[in-house]
């Protein structure tokens, strides 16, 4: 009898593992991660240095995961990387799509390309961050951004990459000098911000 209800316990167990990691994810979590996934696998191995970046950078550091309300991936790459390099490594894997570019009218002089996972539908940005001033100007376009100086956003901000786990997968993230230049010091409470509401925003 003792043997018994030690092997029902023992599947009991093995049953509770098994349910817990099929459902520790919701489902926005899992398709975000499919797509995050799959563009690591493009850039990594095409030798692309590329990070967690800004929503996505503020989700591991805050939640350990994406943000339930962001709509899309942010990643970043440094300046010497061309984007043209990285449209064609990523439209030849076929699991993408280009979408556009900002400004549009010059790939080489672009600060952030746009992708569309084939499969999941998710939309990862990618922006370009040049060093000034000892720290990193990243630059966005549209929407609020549009009334601003040269009709875009610029925020300053250091960048000091470290490599953590998020959602079992190796990555690059800004530490936490980023997250609080970024999002200030309560960046650890649950808000939606506007671009102009951000705390490194220089125009």
């Amino acid at each position: 009898n003792n043997k018994i209800w030690i092997l029902l316990l023992f599947l009991c167990i093995v049953l509770g593992i098994v349910y817990y990691n099929n459902n520790k994810y919701s489902k926005k979590q899992i398709l975000f991660k499919k797509t995050l996934e799959d563009m690591d696998d493009i850039l990594v191995k095409n030798n692309i240095y590329y990070f967690l970046l800004c929503g996505t950078a503020l989700g591991y550091h805050r939640e350990k995961k994406f943000i339930e309300h962001d709509h899309d991936i942010d990643l970043g790459i440094f300046e010497k990387i061309y984007f043209q390099t990285i449209i064609n490594i990523v439209n030849e894997s076929n699991k993408f799509t280009f979408i556009t570019s900002y400004p549009s009218n010059n790939i080489l002089t672009c600060t952030e390309v746009c992708f569309k996972h084939n499969e999941t539908n998710i939309k990862i940005d990618i922006f370009k961050l040049y060093k000034k001033h000892k720290k990193y100007m990243m630059m966005a376009y549209d929407g609020k951004c549009s009334t601003k100086p040269k009709n875009r956003c610029e925020w300053l901000d250091p960048i000091n990459l470290i490599n953590v786990n998020f959602l079992g997968r190796n990555y690059n993230v800004p530490d936490m000098k980023y997250i609080i230049s970024h999002y200030g010091n309560d960046w650890n409470i649950p808000k939606i911000e506007s671009y102009d509401n951000q705390k490194s925003i220089v125009n």
